[in-house]
């Protein structure tokens, strides 16, 4: 799914309306009755509050109120207009609501009025849309303090109104609704998608409203969310006269007094990738943490590393529970020497690199760094606000030609070609120590298996996400833990594969049943 800017979304609109037989106003109805045809299936009859502006959203609203009202529902509508202008489209959707039983069904509100939401159930926003401009004049701040206190359940219309489409919105004196659900058209806006305004997005519903696919097709877009469809194109799946050393011979660098969990994660994690051979360097005196608990590895110790044949290592993962120290960072120095294939770097190698930034420059082209957002700040600095993270992030990779695992809610994959893809599974039950050795592990096992470093971060990422969604569906987002990711990662697989079967079957009957 493409993530567009206001701007062309507004493309989108237009081009539908060109090349299809719709006018802008019956795209608006086509938009309205969405919205509706949720409400109906989410929500049970009740008294419902529509707050709409002067402009297109304030029309989707005033559609939504008819159509709700001719549906049952007992609906409260407020049209803020200070200005004393409607764009044409919401003046056309306030005849249709006013000829609605032929008479008045609506409240105009044109200067310091207050309204009163205690009698509402749920609230709609649709004041302002994706073409809304920071920042929100004093009489709509008011309004939006109003619902906000009134603590009343809000479903927001395409945004939260007061947050910019592709802007930072929490400036000063800004205000934005705090909303329960948010009903988006089409596809995702990037503000959506950061971290900043989660407060005010509640979750998020995309409503596709058929905007001509040529359109969506063509348009070039900078972020992108990442989709099983495509995931199932990537996939390749294990030859039937292949073995062990046709997907690679990987190394894992990881672990010290202390911090073998994060040692054992790993491993585990990249059994479940599908790679080869592994073999995991460890502390000496910690090696049999692993021949015990990961007996598919083989180990070698971090003292011998000087002596080690690094040319039968495909990959490197390194990184998680490392430790800091000075003979780390000459081991980190050393395997850059040695290396200069594939490679994985998270955790403790990155806090390396963030000491000696220099470093950067001597990792191989399209090595994947996986940092949470404060191993980022160390290697970037700070940011203003998430925005401007995301910019950081385009520029990191693109400057150092690495693909960079920025880790969180929407993962982000940034791309040397100054694209960015959001991951579109994981929950917060993620969000929990080991689960990111997990993901480094599966991830290096990927790319041992012969993936490109996209795609390898593309599937790793999609993979851990949804594992992490399987284990929250029996276990709950609270008592789900590492090791449960690593449980349901055969399952997460397995959804992919059907998918691969499900596009494999389609393809088959269109070449055998062309019409």
């Amino acid at each position: 799914m493409k993530i567009l800017t206001a701007t062309q979304v507004r493309e989108a609109d237009l081009y539908t309306i060109q090349h299809t037989p719709v006018s802008s106003v019956d795209l608006m109805e086509r938009a309205a009755g969405k919205c509706v045809e949720w409400l109906l299936q989410n929500i049970k009859r009740q008294r419902v509050t529509i707050v709409c502006g002067p402009g297109n959203n304030g029309g989707d609203g005033l559609a939504i109120s008819r159509l709700l009202i001719s549906a049952g529902f007992e609906v409260k509508t407020f049209l803020l207009n200070p200005s004393n202008r409607l764009s044409a489209d919401c003046a056309e959707q306030l005849t249709r609501l006013q000829n609605t039983n032929n008479h008045n069904l609506t409240t105009v509100i044109n200067n310091d009025q207050s309204i009163d939401f205690t009698d509402a159930d749920l609230v709609i926003d649709a004041i302002f849309g994706t073409g809304f401009k920071l920042p929100v004049t004093p009489f709509y701040a008011e309004i939006i303090r109003q619902l906000n206190r009134s603590g009343r359940p809000v479903v927001s219309i395409d945004l939260p109104s007061g947050i910019s489409s592709d802007e930072i919105s929490l400036i000063t004196g800004n205000e934005i609704i705090k909303s329960t659900k948010t009903l988006t058209f089409q596809v995702l806006k990037k503000a959506l998608l950061l971290p900043e305004n989660a407060p005010f997005t509640g979750s998020v519903e995309v409503l596709d409203i058929d905007l001509h696919p040529d359109y969506m097709d063509k348009v070039e877009a900078l972020w992108e969310t990442i989709e099983p469809e495509m995931l199932a194109q990537i996939y390749v799946p294990k030859r039937e006269f292949s073995h062990k050393g046709n997907y690679g011979h990987s190394l894992l660098i990881t672990g010290s007094h202390g911090k073998m969990g994060a040692s054992v994660l790993m491993a585990k994690g990249y059994l479940k990738g599908g790679g080869g051979l592994l073999t995991t360097m460890v502390p000496e005196t910690e090696s049999v943490i692993l021949l015990t608990t990961v007996p598919e590895s083989m180990v070698v110790s971090k003292q011998t590393a000087s002596d080690l044949d690094w040319s039968k290592f495909q990959v490197i993962g390194i990184g998680p529970g490392l430790s800091t120290t000075t003979e780390m960072s000459n081991l980190l120095e050393l395997v850059m020497t040695k290396h200069t294939c594939k490679m994985v770097l998270d955790a403790d190698a990155l806090n390396l690199l963030a000491q000696k930034p220099e470093l950067i420059a001597k990792l191989p082209e399209n090595a994947i760094l996986t940092p949470h957002p404060g191993e980022f700040r160390r290697l970037v600095g700070e940011w203003q606000n998430d925005f401007h993270k995301m910019e950081l992030l385009q520029q990191f990779s693109t400057k150092h030609k690495l693909v960079v695992i920025l880790k969180g809610k929407n993962t982000a994959i940034a791309t040397p070609s100054g694209k960015i893809w959001f991951n579109t599974t994981g929950n917060a039950g993620l969000a929990k120590g080991g689960s990111g050795d997990i993901l480094t592990g599966l991830i290096t096992s990927l790319l041992a298996s012969g993936y490109e470093s996209l795609q390898a971060a593309q599937l790793g990422v999609w993979l851990h996400g949804l594992a992490g969604d399987l284990a929250a569906e029996s276990l709950t987002q609270e008592a789900m833990n590492a090791s449960d990711i690593i449980d349901n990662l055969p399952g997460a697989w397995q959804i992919l594969i059907d998918n691969y079967r499900e596009q494999l079957h389609q393809q088959s009957t269109f070449i055998n049943h062309p019409s």
